[in-house]
Formats: structure tokens, sequence, C-alpha cells
């Protein structure tokens, strides 16, 4: 059997035993003569003794041709590759039946996508400021301080003005004594005791305006939100929005908390109804003195702004709020050749609130009284409050614009 063909570079195969073999017959050619000489001397000292007659076996005459080492292996074919309309054929049957074949094979995980930015078009908009002032609004405590106590006293300066309005109504004027029967008790006193502590509660917001401001100020956080939008007006108007969102929800559901409570104080009470004009006092008290605690909010926050400090602003909103408008009401009736005093004393904001709510409604606890100068009526008091929250806001936006931050 012929070994089979191969190239002709290639070198062909080998026992170890054979590439050795030519050594080792040399060597055992070397040691045939010694070995010889050996066994004759010893023989030579020993007495012959005769050998014995051994049979001569014929071996097989074997033929010259060499025989192969070793076996060659017998090589594999190739498996011939699928047709490509068979390939086809078992796509669609797969495909029929729900299976995929390419899938059967193990393949590495796809890396996983990243989730797209949620601000649009990675750029900084108005809505994403204010949101970020909700939140930085609502991580402070003092948020959940003054806002809480905005609920509280609301309600609790409706229920003592609601109850000195009914013992007003039991007292006879002239005498003093305790009626039998008390008179009936106007429905303008019991919507004006609704409102009755919004003048005091303004100062509760507008700590809030203030610190809103001055607390990134005081924390050094304002370079962290000056880094993150550079653009400052829009820093300012975004905590505009988020402060006069806060206070104006809180104070209607403070209001109507109040309103509440008085309802069920004068449930058995003897009440008269609303005639003329005064069908808009509802209105006013709930949604005015909402809007009234909102505007003192954004003065204070004004005033923050200029300040950037937080004790000196809080002092400057609590004198322009209650200190000058007592010490202007004084040098008016002292000083009576002063009138615009008196004048100057009217258009301040505490003053301004207690007209706008109570719409020039004369009643008990009201009373109408002449003076010598000039006193806005409630529209024009609402102005007043207005144009205090608007100069004050646009000082404020002025300092910070143009002042480093440090």
């Amino acid at each position: 059997m012929a070994a089979p063909r191969r190239g002709r570079h290639a070198r062909p195969a080998t026992d170890a035993a054979d590439e050795w073999r030519p050594m080792m017959e040399d060597e055992t050619a070397d040691q045939q003569p010694a070995s010889r000489s050996a066994s004759q001397s010893v023989q030579s000292a020993q007495p012959a003794q005769p050998q014995p007659v051994q049979s001569v076996q014929l071996q097989p005459v074997q033929s010259a041709q060499p025989q192969p080492q070793f076996a060659a292996p017998a090589v594999a074919r190739p498996p011939e590759p699928p047709h490509p309309a068979s390939i086809r054929r078992q796509e669609q049957n797969a495909a029929q039946s729900g299976d995929n074949p390419r899938n059967t094979s193990r393949r590495r995980p796809r890396a996983r996508r990243p989730q797209p930015s949620s601000v649009p078009n990675g750029r900084l908009n108005l809505w994403g400021c204010i949101r970020g002032e909700f939140v930085k609004l609502f991580a402070l405590a003092s948020t959940y301080w003054l806002m809480g106590i905005t609920l509280v006293l609301l309600p609790a300066g409706a229920a003592m003005n609601a109850w000195a309005v009914h013992w007003t109504a039991s007292i006879d004027p002239q005498t003093g004594k305790t009626l039998a029967t008390p008179n009936p008790v106007d429905v303008a006193d019991l919507w004006i005791s609704v409102g009755g502590f919004v003048s005091t509660v303004a100062i509760v917001t507008g700590i809030f305006g203030v610190l809103a401001i001055t607390a990134e100020y005081s924390t050094k956080s304002i370079q962290a939100t000056l880094t993150a939008n550079p653009k400052r007006m829009t820093m300012i108007v975004a905590k505009l929005i988020a402060v006069s969102l806060i206070v104006f929800l809180v104070s209607l559901a403070g209001l109507l908390i109040s309103w509440a409570v008085v309802a069920i104080m004068s449930n058995d009470w003897s009440i008269t109804q609303l005639s003329g004009r005064e069908w808009r006092l509802p209105w006013i008290t709930l949604f005015g003195g909402a809007a009234s605690l909102t505007l003192m909010a954004l003065l204070a926050f004004g005033v923050g702004a200029i300040c950037r400090s937080t004790p000196g602003a809080v002092f400057a909103y609590i004198a322009i709020l209650t200190i000058l408008p007592s010490i202007l009401s004084i040098v008016s009736i002292v000083a009576k050749e002063f009138g615009w005093v008196g004048t100057i004393a009217s258009v301040m904001p505490g003053g301004s609130i207690g007209r706008f709510l109570q719409m020039n409604v004369s009643s008990a606890l009201t009373s109408s009284v002449s003076y010598d100068y000039f006193v806005p009526n409630w529209w024009q008091s609402l102005l007043v409050l207005v144009g205090w929250t608007v100069v004050s806001v646009a000082l404020g936006s002025f300092v910070i614009k143009r002042a480093d931050v440090k």
C-alpha cells in the first residue's frame, strides 16, 4: 500500500525510534569484538565439552519491499455548506413558528443605552429653574415652620375676632351690661374677622420671602446656583414664581379654614345679610387676602435681595411694615402743620392691607374717621401694595444682577 501523497515541501513523518536506530547500531558494532575476545579467553580456560547438535529451522524469506512505518490517518472530508435556499427556507419556517435560529448561539450582552436627559435638548429652561427652586425651598426647615405658623395664625385670629364681634353684639353700648337677647351680628363684621389677622401674618410670609434669597447668600450656596444657572434674571424670575405659588396656596388654605371656623362658631347666632356692594366682601377677603400676603412676600424678597443678609433684611422689612407707619402717624397727629406726613403714613404697606380688605365698609369693627390729608380707598390701597412690590423687586433684581458673588 503506497503512502498518501503529500506536498513537496512537507517533511516526511518519522518515528523517534527510527532517528536513534543508526546510532545504536554503531555502538553495538563497536562492542561486539570486545565481547568476542572476552568469551574466547573464558572458553580457552575451561575444558572442551561436546556440543549438542541443534536443529536448524528455515525461516521464510521476506520480500525486500520496505513496509510502511505508520498508517496514514484518513482525511475527513469537510461538510458541504448549506444551500442559501435551504437557509432562507429555515428562517421563514422559524419566523412562522416564533423562533429565531440565529439567536440560538450565545452572544455577548449589549451595552445598556444611556437614558435621555430630563432637560429637553440638554438645555436649561425656565421650567427646570422653577423646579429647582421648589426643591431648594422645600429642603429648608424654615419653610415648613413658617407655612405652618401661617395655617395656625389665620384661623386663630379669625376665631378671636368673631368672638369679639359676638360679645360686642351682646353688650348694651349705653349701660355696658349684657343684653338678654343679643343684637344681630353684622355679616360684614364676620367676613372682616375672617381676614382680621392678614396684617399680622404678613410678617410671617415676609420672613419667608426674605429667607428665599438670603439663605443662599448666608450659606454660600448662591455660587453653586449661579454656576448651574449663569442667567441671573432667569434665577430671580424662578424664585419669584416659586415663592408666589407657595405663599398664595398656603394663605388661601388658611383663609378657607378661617371661614370654616367662623361659620361653625356663628351657626346659632343671629346674622344679618350682605347688602349693596358688600357682596364682593367674601371674594376680597379670601382671594384678596391671599394676594395681599403674596405681595408682601415678594416685597420682602426684594428687600432681602437688596440687603443680602437675613438679619438686616428682616429688620428692614419689619420697619417698613410696622415701625415707620407708627412713627409717621404720631408725627402727623402731634404736628398738624405736617399733613403730608399723614399721607405718607397712609400709603405704607401695613395700613394699605387693612383698607383693601375692609373695602371701606362701616361696621362695629371699623370706624369712619375723617382725615385732613389724603387717604387712599380700598382699590387705591391695592395699587399701593402693587407699587411697593414692583419697586422692591426691581431694586433687588438690579442689585443681584450687578453685585459680585462673594
